[in-house]
Order: C-alpha cells, then structure tokens, then sequence
C-alpha cells in the first residue's frame, strides 16, 4: 500500500486532496472524505486556491488585440526567415552536389589518353639495357669484387716492386762482388 492510500491523523494530506480533485483518490481515503466535513472543507478551499490561481493566470495573460497580432506576425517573420536560410541552405547543398556529379561524370567520360613511345626512347632505352648487360657481365667475370680492386692494384704492385728490387739488389751485389 502507498502512503497515499492511508488518511493520516484522522485526515487527507495535501497530496491526497490533489488526487482528490483528478479524481484519482484511494478507495480508503475517498471513503474517508466522503465522512469527514473538515476534509471535504479542506478540499474545496484547495479547488477555490486553484481556481483563483486559474483566473489570475487568465487575467494576466489578456491582451489587447493587437498585441496578438503582433505577436503572430513577429513568429510569422522569424518562421520565414528560418524557412529562407533553410531553403539558402537547401540549394547551396545541392548545387555543391551537382558539381560533384558532373565532375565525375566529367572524369569517368574523359577520354584517356595513351602515352605511345617513341622510337628514340626505345632505343636510348634499348642502348641503355645493353650497356648495363654488359657491365654486370664484366662484373660477374671478376675474380675480385669492384670495391676491392684499389686493394688488389696496391698488392699486385708491392710483388712487382720486391722483384725489382732484388733483381737491382742483386745487380748492386754483384757489381760489388766484382769489384773485390
């Protein structure tokens, strides 16, 4: 059971006099109210608050006939201005898509145009290839790698220079030796 659908001391709690007036009171409570004056007296003071409360909010809310149209035309401009850079927006997006359309229509319809090779290129191309065959030929036909040739070059000359030097070595002792 809610706390709603008890009378507490005796009588209805503020909530239940507003369950009261949506007619919308627990059977137990309405039971009660339909037997105690000072509940049904308190209940139609709340229903005499909310109907003063109704009609100061009438009161409050008349005006003039011509602030209503005023009104009205104020929310009619301000619709339309929306409308107006809706609709600005509206053709903006599909301008913008129409130009993305035809720009790929334009690139899938284009004719493609094939590069054809010249003559002298084939055969800058084809000297070239040969050029570079034989090369790697010469490469692979070395005993030594192309890296180490200087090193190879440097130890060739140091034989030839030791044989030079005994064979002048060896001219040098035996002019001497005849020369004893």
């Amino acid at each position: 059971m809610n706390i709603r659908d008890h009378v507490t001391d005796n009588h209805l709690t503020a909530e239940q006099f507003m369950d009261a007036m949506v007619e919308m009171l627990a059977p137990a409570a309405q039971q009660h109210l339909e037997t105690c004056a000072q509940c049904q007296s308190g209940l139609e003071q709340e229903r005499a608050r909310f109907a003063a409360f109704k009609e100061h909010i009438f009161t409050q809310a008349e005006r003039p006939e011509n602030f209503w149209q005023r009104q009205s035309l104020m929310i009619r401009d301000r619709t339309m201005e929306a409308a107006g850079t809706n609709q600005i927006l509206r053709w903006g997006w599909a301008a913008v898509a129409a130009l993305v359309l035809l720009g790929a229509l334009l690139v899938q319809n284009a004719p493609v145009k094939q590069a054809s090779p010249d003559t002298a290129t084939k055969i800058v191309t084809s000297d070239q290839d040969e050029s570079m065959l034989i090369d790697m030929e010469a490469t692979l036909q070395r005993d030594t790698p192309q890296a180490l040739e200087p090193a190879e070059m440097i130890t060739n000359q140091i034989p030839a220079q030791s044989s030079n030097e005994r064979s002048a070595h060896s001219q040098n002792a035996s002019v001497k030796k005849q020369k004893n």
